[in-house]
């Protein structure tokens, strides 16, 4: 006496109750018409006023502002996650495994949660202003702008680097 077993790949009822059916439906229009709409409008915008548009100096100070950030922002990761991947895995670093946990922590907080507390904590009116005022010290180096934005995104996405080199360098044996 043979049995089959179901794979879930044929055979069997492979209907989908009529709710999620209208529950998907409902997600997917949602995602789409705003989607084709932009398209349309964009669509009106004739050829010359889309490059007028595109090229205007405001457009392309933000689009070289954007350049900046991100090549800035992926070398720091870079230069942050790949020695640390590497000192977790190749070395005999003590309590790697905690290392490792620690310098994953970042993925756990959301980085506008991040950003705001790194606000709070060294902005001119933050704590950290406020504990060095009694030893004289006056300001401390801006953090709005260019390099603290450079600065919490590093720091709240290195892991990304970190995890994925982590991993190809445990593959390497």
């Amino acid at each position: 006496m043979a049995t089959e077993q179901q794979t879930g790949t044929g055979g069997g009822d492979d209907e989908q109750p009529l709710g999620l059916t209208v529950a998907s439906g409902a997600v997917a229009a949602a995602v789409v018409v705003p989607l084709l709409w932009l398209v349309r409008t964009a669509l009106d915008v004739g050829f010359a006023e889309a490059v007028a548009l595109v090229t205007r100096p405001a457009t392309v100070e933000v689009f070289l502002n954007s350049a900046v950030l991100v090549t800035l922002v992926t070398a720091a990761c870079i230069g942050l996650g790949v020695p640390l991947a590497y000192l977790t895995v190749r070395t005999d670093l003590p309590f790697r495994r905690f290392w490792t946990v620690v310098v994953s922590l970042p993925l756990v907080i959301p980085s506008y949660i991040g950003a705001f507390a790194f606000v709070s904590a060294f902005g001119p009116q933050g704590a950290f202003q406020r504990l060095l005022a009694p030893l004289g010290i006056e300001s401390l180096p801006e953090i709005y702008g260019l390099p603290g934005a450079v600065l919490v995104l590093t720091l709240y996405t290195y892991p990304y680097v970190f995890i994925t080199t982590r991993a190809a360098l445990k593959s390497m044996d």
